[in-house]
């Protein structure tokens, strides 16, 4: 039976093994990072530790800014075959070390007084970290690892360690070990923060139709009005530079009216203050504007009987005279009817049906990064800034932080050919007049009207491309001299070609010989015109 039970055991087949590379398992490494996507890919970088620590050990470096680089070192000791030396030599190297993960030793050091045991390893790890002036952040006796349910238990202890260089300890702002729901695990979960600025991609979103556009845009503006508050120190105000006007005649002669006027009532003593203030006001405001007046015909009538300023005075008296072209605000319609009529007749006229036959052209809707930082350098100065605070000298201060915002906002725009309603929202400020006698008068100030400089970019942008479409097609007719490569020196040349091809007898129109050439020679002689010409 036994030979039989033999020879059945030595006649089964064995199975194959598995030679090709892609059916065998694939081994692992044992640590891992997860690095979000708004760190840049160029600033960071994961070395793995080649040679007795492959595949338990791994630094990632991360940069901070051009001369700050820090090393974060992730280990796992499996089975205790990590070489603590070779993980020390490393993960001291660059003197702003972080060094992370499951250690699986145990010591006092972060273990607390109630160990047993300590492992050699756990000596060595513990005098190369000192050694290194390296600083453990995990509390001493915090259980980071437990068998059961509990981390209270018998069967709990202290091995995931988390430890940090001197120069790098003051920047750790937090260590905790949070709960997670849902984490089944027997090792906790362990967060360490640093209070560090890397440099990050911003995240937008896809900018597919006008109105995502237009919500963007309008997010954008209102983001700037409180950083510009809380980011930007105001300068102490400057003292007081508003110049004091010279009274005129007229100013003067209300004041003495008006102390005159104040001397008798006060001399009476009838008044009482408020209505003395009342009157005074009152009677400046009716006999300024008189003065005003007579001055104002006075001299206008020394300028007619000396003949000066004739041209000045009959422009003004043109726009004096000139009629509205339009009534505003007076057409009424009282029957539904004669509504309807109203509101089709101010309807402005349909466009004109596009020609088949009509080559259809397109402007190029590429925009990169340095197109607007372009457009940004070549920016004004000394432009106010509209409803969103940020002026041109803003913009070019914080071009590297502004830069891929706009350009996200004004590529979307160029590619919808639509201008957002937050670009095109204007502040309406007040600028006084100078040499005015009243300022409570509407007319002694000045209404400017205030837009967002993103808008005015964005308009630069579409008005470059249709420029660019126009020179590029041909577009433009030969007369137009405001273009790049033409100038006033070309204008003139073409004016006087003409003048100096003189025509001919036979070129000139026969009924034009018959004119008389003396009353146009004696109209010339007025005011040396003539010699003029």
């Amino acid at each position: 039976m036994e030979e039989e039970g033999q020879g059945q055991t030595k006649g089964k087949k064995k199975k194959p093994k598995l030679k090709s590379p892609y059916q065998q398992k694939e081994k692992l490494h044992a640590v891992v990072y997860l690095i979000h996507k708004s760190i840049l890919v160029q600033g960071w970088h994961v070395e793995f530790h080649d040679n007795v620590n492959l595949g338990l050990a791994a630094t990632l470096l991360l940069r901070i800014s051009d001369d700050q680089t820090i090393a974060i070192h992730n280990a796992h000791n499996r089975f205790k075959k990590v070489q603590i030396p070779d993980l020390l030599e490393k993960v001291t190297a660059t003197g702003q070390d972080l060094l992370v993960g499951d250690f699986n030793l145990h010591h006092p050091d972060w273990g607390g007084d109630d160990i047993r045991t300590i492992d050699p390893q756990a000596i060595e790890l513990s005098s190369g970290l000192k050694a290194a002036d390296m600083k453990i952040l995990t509390p001493r006796g915090f259980k980071t690892y437990s068998r059961g349910k509990g981390f209270a238990g018998a069967y709990s202890s202290t091995i995931d360690l988390t430890g940090a260089s001197s120069s790098l300890a003051p920047f750790v702002s937090n260590w905790r070990s949070p709960h997670v729901p849902g984490f089944d695990s027997d090792h906790r979960v362990i967060m360490t923060t640093l209070d560090l600025d890397i440099e990050r991609v911003p995240r937008f979103p896809t900018l597919s139709s006008p109105i995502i556009t237009n919500n963007f845009a309008r997010r954008l503006v209102q983001a700037f009005g409180p950083a510009i508050q809380n980011l930007v120190p105001l300068a102490p105000p400057p003292g007081s530079k508003r110049l004091k006007n010279k009274p005129t005649l007229v100013t003067r002669r209300a004041e003495n009216l008006l102390r005159l006027a104040a001397e008798r009532e006060r001399k009476t003593g009838l008044m009482m203050p408020s209505q003395q203030h009342y009157k005074t006001k009152r009677l400046a405001q009716k006999l300024i504007p008189k003065e005003r007046a007579a001055a104002f015909y006075r001299k206008l009538s020394q300028d007619i009987a000396k003949r000066r300023k004739l041209f000045f005075w009959a422009k003004a008296g043109a726009k004096w005279n000139q009629k509205a072209s339009m009534p505003i605000r007076q057409l009424k319609a009282e029957k539904p009817r004669g509504q309807a009529a109203l509101a089709t007749s101010n309807k402005p006229p349909d466009q004109p049906a596009a020609d088949p036959e009509r080559t259809t052209l397109a402007a190029s809707q590429d925009l990169t990064l340095g197109d607007v930082q372009e457009l940004i350098a070549c920016a004004p100065t000394g432009k106010a800034a509209g409803p969103d605070l940020l002026a041109y000298e803003g913009m070019k201060m914080a071009q590297k932080e502004l830069l891929p915002y706009l350009h996200h906002t004004f590529a979307a725009c160029l590619r919808l050919g639509h201008h957002p309603a937050a670009f095109k929202q204007a502040s309406t400020v007040m600028l006084r007049k100078p040499d005015k006698d009243d300022y409570e008068q509407p007319k002694s100030w000045w209404p400017v009207t205030l837009l967002p400089c993103m808008g005015k970019l964005l308009e630069k942008i579409f008005t470059h491309r249709v420029k660019l479409l126009a020179l590029d097609d041909n577009l433009l007719p030969n007369m137009q001299f405001g273009t790049p490569g033409k100038c006033t020196t070309k204008a003139l040349q073409l004016l006087l070609n003409n003048v100096y091809a003189k025509p001919t007898a036979k070129e000139i129109n026969p009924g034009l010989r018959c004119i008389s050439r003396h009353p146009i020679g004696e109209g010339l002689t007025f005011n040396n015109s003539a010699n003029m010409v």
